[in-house]
C-alpha cells in the first residue's frame, strides 16, 4: 500500500535527515498518527514520562533532543505503546495507524533498522502467546523443545541483522533481552502452572532446566521502560516464593499467587535480591498494588501492609500504597457502596447510591476507545438483563464529553436509565480501586458490597448472578 504523508511530515523528514548538529548527539523523533484517539505523544524512560509533544493539525509530531542516554525508550499514543531505541546522531520517523497499532507501524530514517527489528520481535512475541500456552501441557522435555526453537529462530534473524549493519553493544543487550525476557518468563511459568505435578514428583524437570537464569540480572536498568522484563522478574519471583514456601512452610496449606503468605515471601525475596533501588522499588509497588487489587480480608490487608512499609524506601511510594490498601479496605466485601458521582443523560450530577437504594445491582465500566471491549460489555448486559430482570445493570462511562457520550447512546441505542458517564473517572477510579476497565461490583439490595474483584468477562462471572 502507498503511504501518502502531509506536506509538514516530509519537511521534517528532510530537515530532521540531513540537520548537522555541531555536536552530532541530536536526537529527532517524529512521526504521522493516522486515525488518533487522543491529541499527545508521551515518551517514557522506565515509568517516568521525561516527554510529551501535542499533535499537529496534520497528525504529525516531533520531538528534539540535543542530548539524550542512548537506550529504549517507551512511546505512547493513546491507548497503545511501543518500543525506541535512541543512539546519538539518530533521526527516526514512524508511521502508525492507531486502528491497526503494531502491525502499521514502521520506522524510517537513521536507527529505522535496529527499530524495526524491535517492533517485529515484539509483533513475533504476541503472536506466540496462545501458542506457548498449548505447551503448557507438553511433558518438560517436549516444552524446552518448543522453546529452545521459538528462541532460536529469533537469534537468528539477530544474526542476520548483524551482519547487514553495525549494532552497538548496549543495543545488542536490548536485542537478545526481546527476545529472551518472553521465552525464559514462560519456561518460569511452567513449573507454576504444573506445581501439581512437582508436589507428586511427576514434572521431571531436567537438571539444567533453571540455566537461563545466569542470563538474566535482577538489576538491569537498561531494562528499566520494557515491560517484559518487569513480567519477567514478577514471573521469577512467584515462581520461587511458591518452591521456596513449599520446601519450607511445611505447617502451611498450598497457597496461591494470591494469598498473603506467598505475598509476604515475594516481598522478602524482592528485599533480599535486588539491590538496584529504582528496580526494586518497581516490584515492591507491582507487587502490592496486584496483591491489594485481589485481596478483601482486611487482617490479610493489614499482616501485607505492615511487613511493606518496613522494607519500602521510597516514601511516594510506600504513601501511594497505604492510601491504596485504605481505598481497597472500604471497599471489601459488607462494606457500604461510597458515594459514585455520576452524570445521567439530562446532564444532571447524581449520587448512584440513591439510585439503587432497595436493588441489587452490578456495575461495570467502559471506555469508548476499547471498542471491542464496548460492544461484548453491551450485548452481555442485555443478555443478563433478560435473564435476571431484579438485577440493575449499571454502566458507567470514562468519557469526559457529555455530548459525544450521548451520541454514543443514541447510536448504540442504549438504555439511558441505566447508562450514566462518570463526573470525575481519575477520583472514582482511585475510591474503587479500578485498575483494569473489566473490574465489576456487585452490590447487595440493602447498598452493601457483595463482591468487588469479579471480572465481567470471567467465564464464571454469571454464578455470582445466581
Amino acid at each position: 500500500m502507498r503511504i501518502l504523508l502531509p506536506s509538514y511530515f516530509l519537511l521534517f523528514v528532510l530537515f530532521a535527515c540531513n540537520k548537522k548538529s555541531d555536536s552530532n548527539k541530536d536526537v529527532y523523533f517524529g512521526g504521522v498518527v493516522i486515525n488518533p484517539y487522543d491529541e499527545w505523544v508521551y515518551l517514557f524512560e522506565g515509568e517516568k514520562v521525561i516527554d510529551s509533544v501535542s499533535l499537529n493539525e496534520d497528525n504529525t509530531f516531533m520531538f528534539h533532543f540535543k542530548e539524550i542516554p542512548m537506550g529504549l525508550y517507551r512511546f505512547v499514543v493513546k491507548p497503545e505503546y511501543q518500543y525506541v531505541f535512541f543512539e546519538p546522531g539518530d533521526s527516526l520517523m514512524v508511521y502508525l495507524n492507531t486502528l491497526d497499532f503494531d502491525e502499521s507501524l514502521v520506522f524510517s530514517g537513521d536507527g529505522n533498522e535496529k527499530n524495526n527489528f524491535l517492533s517485529e520481535i515484539f509483533l513475533q512475541n504476541e503472536k506466540e502467546t496462545d501458542k506457548i500456552i498449548s505447551f503448557y501441557q507438553l511433558s518438560a522435555h517436549d516444552f524446552v523443545r518448543k522453546m529452545d526453537s521459538l528462541r532460536t529462530i529469533k537469534m537468528v534473524e539477530l544474526s542476520k541483522l548483524k551482519s547487514e549493519i553495525a549494532i552497538s553493544e548496549r543495543f545488542e543487550k536490548v536485542a537478545i533481552g526481546s527476545i529472551n525476557f518472553i521465552n525464559f518468563r514462560a519456561r518460569e511459568l511452567y513449573p507454576f502452572i504444573n506445581a501439581t505435578h512437582i508436589e507428586t514428583g511427576s514434572l521431571n524437570l531436567p537438571k539444567s532446566y533453571y540455566d537461563f537464569r545466569k542470563e538474566v540480572s535482577m538489576d538491569d536498568t537498561i531494562f528499566m521502560s520494557y515491560y517484559s522484563y518487569k513480567k519477567y522478574l514478577v514471573s521469577y519471583l512467584n515462581n520461587v516464593s511458591y518452591f521456596k514456601c513449599l520446601a519450607d512452610c511445611k505447617s502451611q496449606p498450598i497457597s496461591s499467587k494470591f494469598s498473603v503468605h506467598h505475598n509476604l515471601h515475594k516481598l522478602s525475596l524482592i528485599d533480599s535480591l535486588v539491590i538496584n533501588p529504582a528496580i526494586k522499588d518497581m516490584l515492591l509497588q507491582d507487587s502490592a498494588v496486584s496483591f491489594l487489587i485481589n485481596e478483601e480480608d482486611s487482617s490479610s490487608l493489614s499482616v501485607f501492609i505492615s511487613k511493606f512499609d518496613k522494607i519500602v524506601r521510597n516514601q511516594r511510594i510506600k504513601k501511594e500504597i497505604d492510601v491504596l490498601a485504605e481505598n481497597v479496605s472500604r471497599i471489601s466485601k459488607g462494606s457500604n457502596l461510597p458515594e459514585i458521582w455520576v452524570v445521567n443523560a439530562k446532564g444532571e450530577s447524581i449520587n448512584l447510591t440513591q439510585v439503587l437504594k432497595g436493588h441489587e445491582a452490578v456495575i461495570c465500566f467502559w471506555d469508548s476507545n476499547l471498542i471491542g471491549h464496548f460492544k461484548n460489555e453491551h450485548e452481555k448486559i442485555a443478555t443478563f438483563k433478560q435473564d435476571y430482570p431484579k438485577i440493575k445493570f449499571i454502566a458507567i462511562s470514562t468519557s469526559t464529553n457529555h455530548e459525544q457520550w450521548l451520541g454514543e447512546i443514541s447510536d448504540n441505542r442504549l438504555d439511558v436509565n441505566t447508562e450514566f458517564r462518570a463526573l470525575d473517572f481519575k477520583k472514582l477510579s482511585e475510591d474503587l480501586v479500578i485498575k483494569n476497565i473489566t473490574k465489576t461490583f456487585l452490590i447487595n439490595a440493602d447498598g452493601t458490597i457483595k463482591d468487588s474483584s469479579l471480572n465481567f468477562f470471567d467465564p464464571a462471572f454469571e454464578t455470582f448472578l445466581k
